[in-house]
């Protein structure tokens, strides 16, 4: 093999790099995967698509509900703390005042026993 001026090497690795090389894509447009009603890209129809729209749409309605998920956590984080700081006698009096409540009433903010009256 002779060194010819003209010619180029058989490789770009034998040049150093001068930054990142740009690359083309060329699509060939008879491809009969891209119909009308898809989404080319994925393969999706209008109607799924639709349905994302649909999805994301909700974003403000989720995040609300998590916020007040996230309250309520916190809710119940604190009243756990507090219970946690009671003496065993504060804990026998509340349990002997739950007993007291109505069937079914105890786990309902602001029950109040039996004949006592709001």
């Amino acid at each position: 093999m002779t060194n010819e001026p003209n010619k180029k090497p058989a490789s770009d690795r034998s040049r150093p790099s001068r930054g990142p090389r740009r690359l083309e894509v060329v699509k060939d447009m008879t491809d009969t995967q891209h119909t009308i009603g898809m989404d080319a890209e994925h393969g999706r129809s209008v109607q799924e698509i639709s349905t994302l729209f649909d999805i994301a749409g909700r974003e403000s309605e989720v995040i609300a509900g998590l916020a007040g998920g996230m309250d309520d956590l916190r809710a119940v984080q604190a009243a756990k703390q507090a219970l946690a700081r009671l003496s065993p006698a504060e804990v026998r009096d509340a349990l002997a005042y739950r007993r007291t409540l109505q069937p079914g009433l105890l786990s309902q903010p602001g029950a109040r026993p039996a004949g006592e009256s709001s």
